[in-house]
């Protein structure tokens, strides 16, 4: 489960509007959230993890990266795969 906010109140976010009930998971990476919260523009709400990320592809699709590195979803960037010992005989 993800902690993450829902619109309290009618919300003006960019050029579209969020009812009341409705994913705000750009929430994540604004300053202060917590206000908005506590003010009862947005409640803070535990989701499962796969409707959490669809909710960020679709209000937020062009900042899921930071707010997916915010909650700790983010992917860990693989290790360079190791290069394999050549085989070829020195002096061939």
């Amino acid at each position: 489960m993800i902690k993450t906010y829902t619109a309290g109140r009618r919300l003006l976010i960019g050029e579209t509007h969020r009812e009341p009930g409705e994913p705000v998971p750009e929430a994540h990476v604004w300053f202060r959230p917590d206000d908005w919260a506590h003010t009862g523009y947005m409640h803070e709400v535990e989701v499962p993890e796969d409707d959490f990320r669809a909710a960020v592809r679709k209000h937020a699709p062009d900042q899921e990266q930071a707010i997916l590195e915010r909650v700790g979803l983010a992917e860990e960037p693989k290790p360079p795969a190791k290069k394999a010992p050549s085989k070829a005989k020195p002096g061939s």
